[in-house]
């Protein structure tokens, strides 16, 4: 069983302290049910960042979806950016398919992996007989055959608009255009069994998540945010140990694979609060701002502790906030 915060060990204690980047679910874990970012949770964000602590979204939110929590972000109490000037963290989207980051407001690709595009329109056409809806996204697109409740209702959470193009019409147009970053396919959730005939007649090149239990997510085979997140820690130089990873659904557990930590809010399903080594509260009580909280105090801490000798009274400080058995309060 994961570990609530206010019952933390030595043991856990010292792992948040090496922690220099926290890779973050968005739907479910980041953002409350109403699909907001809240105001604690934005100056958590900007008050990790500012310490050095980099905040990074994974999700499965194709880009355009996810733009505005990343423009959230930036705009929080004293944001911190990118490394270049104008550009936006990187972020992982469209289940993995995408690294990237938005430069001025531009997407800027850093990493691509699309699916095989004869493979995807196999699945379409199945998906299309078994009257399910259809997402098509590649880079900034999304496509769909027919608007109806599921589409408009994503539209609305997310604060995008598809393009809507016929079937035959979008076989054709995307011959040209190249794969798709991922196919998601939406149900009701009395019919999710269609989804789960379809998951199990994947072709070969590809591969189906659920993220929530009517959204079947498809990518190209092997793609998922674990297998990006372990891409990028490689080009940014970072370890096992210095990645903490959050999330709530069975499409988190590839990253909860390879961080050197993990947690879960209390919203999260059974199987991801299991795999999980820390208990957050739930999405709608700001777990994640409470654990952001938590990493400063410690991360400040241990800056006081290593201050040169002499500064009795930051040492005394840095003493007494890790005196103890080692558990620390959980911030309110």
């Amino acid at each position: 069983m994961p570990t609530p915060l206010d019952e933390l060990t030595p043991g856990l204690y010292g792992q948040l302290a090496d922690i220099r980047l926290v890779v973050c679910d968005v739907d479910g874990t980041l953002l409350t049910s109403d699909h907001r970012v809240t105001a604690r949770t934005l100056e958590a964000v900007a008050a990790a960042q500012a310490l050095g602590v980099e905040v990074m979204l994974a999700s499965s939110r194709a880009p355009g979806a996810l733009r505005p929590v990343v423009e959230a972000l930036d705009d929080g109490p004293s944001a911190v950016g990118g490394a270049v000037v104008g550009a936006s963290p990187p972020f992982i989207s469209s289940q993995g398919a995408l690294l990237g980051c938005y430069v001025n407001g531009e997407l800027e690709v850093l990493g691509h992996r699309p699916a095989p595009l004869d493979a995807a329109h196999a699945m379409i056409a199945a998906a299309y007989a078994n009257q399910v809806s259809i997402g098509w996204y590649r880079l900034d697109d999304w496509l769909v055959p027919e608007l109806n409740d599921a589409i408009e209702r994503e539209a609305t959470i997310t604060h995008t608009q598809p393009t809507v193009i016929a079937l035959r019409d979008l076989i054709e147009q995307t011959r040209r255009s190249g794969g798709p970053d991922k196919l998601m396919f939406i149900s009701d959730l009395d019919a999710i069994d269609r989804l789960e005939a379809l998951a199990a007649g994947m072709p070969a090149g590809l591969q189906a998540q659920f993220s929530n239990p009517n959204y079947l997510e498809i990518t190209a085979a092997g793609v998922d945010k674990g297998s990006t997140l372990r891409a990028h820690l490689t080009t940014q130089g970072l370890t096992r140990s210095e990645v903490l990873c959050v999330g709530d659904g069975p499409n988190d557990l590839g990253m909860f694979a390879i961080a050197g930590l993990t947690a879960a809010p209390a919203n999260a399903r059974p199987q991801v609060l299991a795999a999980a080594d820390l208990a957050v509260t739930a999405n709608d009580e700001d777990g994640i701002a409470r654990l952001l909280e938590l990493l400063i105090q410690i991360h400040t801490a241990s800056t006081l502790a290593q201050r040169p000798a002499g500064d009795d009274h930051d040492r005394r400080h840095s003493q007494h906030a890790r005196a103890n058995d080692g558990r620390r309060p959980l911030p309110r």
